[in-house]
């Protein structure tokens, strides 16, 4: 008799903690953390959004900027084409990773989970 209700709980709790694996731009934060960490040369780059309005991206390129004095600019999906190489991109999802990949040749710096740092190389 208690299964039921237990189960539904579990299944809620589940979907409730993996909203930010489902929203790739709350995923910023630990990404650009880790990368502060990993390549501390690295102060001026472009922050890639997947064209969905949230302001979670807004949020962590003030803490970084904040903290560690980072320059960020950030560019949404329609504005992608506009930009110059060679610059270095951070950007967290698929959709936003595969917009980038379509105008221009990369090569990785960075990774974690589905984010990734990433070098313009060339125009495609």
């Amino acid at each position: 008799m208690a299964a039921l209700p237990y189960g539904v709980l579990l299944l809620q709790t589940r979907r409730l903690t993996n909203t930010a694996w489902n929203n790739a731009s709350l995923l910023y934060g630990h990404h650009l953390r880790a990368q502060a960490r990993q390549l501390p040369h690295l102060q001026s780059y472009l922050l890639g959004d997947d064209g969905v309005f949230n302001d979670s991206p807004e949020f962590y390129m003030a803490a970084m900027t904040r903290q560690y004095g980072h320059r960020i600019t950030r560019v949404s999906l329609w504005a992608v084409g506009w930009v110059s190489p060679p610059r270095v991109v951070a950007t967290c999802g698929a959709r936003a990773r595969k917009t980038w990949e379509r105008y221009y040749h990369t090569r990785v710096l960075f990774r974690t989970d589905s984010c990734e740092t990433f070098r313009l190389e060339a125009r495609r």
